[in-house]
């Protein structure tokens, strides 16, 4: 069985006015599958229900203001979903992307800022814990190159964390446990901690 609307025109409309409680029933072998209606309460939103009753088991709401919640029935941001979510592809943002704690405040924020860099802020209580900025030379940034960790300041490594753990200190190629200094002129003030003694 099917339900055809059509007429000379071209232009069909489906409408559903109940009142106070219209809604759309999907239904397999006369039970409630899932449920289409507007809040009861003040017909503010449009309710996704499992069932039969779109008050209960709401999964999805979007509100008039176009604002969309998945698990959440008063979404307060274009998408609201409260619960794990799964994404294997890309996410994008042509601002700022920001990661909020339940409380409410940010705890991250990753930026791109045209051509000249990337920024990544990390904070906890309103405080920013670990700052990663790529922009300019004058400012600190945090990296990889080929395997090692290093800390950069003014454009000039600070410190080296090598694929051996040796770490180095004003030293991009430590040759012991930590090295202090490049060692490299001997007008240089340098420590040497290694394991040989």
């Amino acid at each position: 069985a099917y339900l055809e609307i059509a007429d000379t025109s071209g232009i069909a409309d489906l409408r559903i006015d109940a009142g106070t409680d219209p809604r759309l029933i999907f239904a397999l072998d006369g039970t409630d599958t899932w449920t289409i209606a507007p809040d009861d309460s003040d017909e503010d939103s449009l309710m996704f229900a499992q069932g039969g009753a779109p008050q209960t088991n709401t999964r999805m709401a979007i509100t008039k203001g176009g604002n969309v919640g998945i698990g959440n029935t008063n979404p307060n941001n274009t998408l609201d979903v409260s619960g794990d979510a799964n994404i294997t592809g890309t996410l994008y943002s042509t601002t700022a992307l920001d990661i909020t704690g339940l409380d409410g405040a940010n705890v991250a924020t990753f930026q791109r800022l045209g051509t000249s860099g990337n920024i990544a802020a990390f904070t906890d209580d309103g405080q920013t814990v670990l700052f990663i900025d790529s922009r300019a030379a004058d400012n600190a940034e945090i990296n990889a190159q080929n395997g090692d960790l290093r800390l950069q300041t003014s454009g000039s490594d600070a410190l080296t964390i090598d694929t051996s753990q040796q770490v180095g200190i004003g030293q991009t190629a430590p040759f012991s446990l930590l090295q202090i200094g490049d060692g490299a002129d001997t007008k240089d003030n340098y420590l040497v901690i290694s394991t040989s003694g």
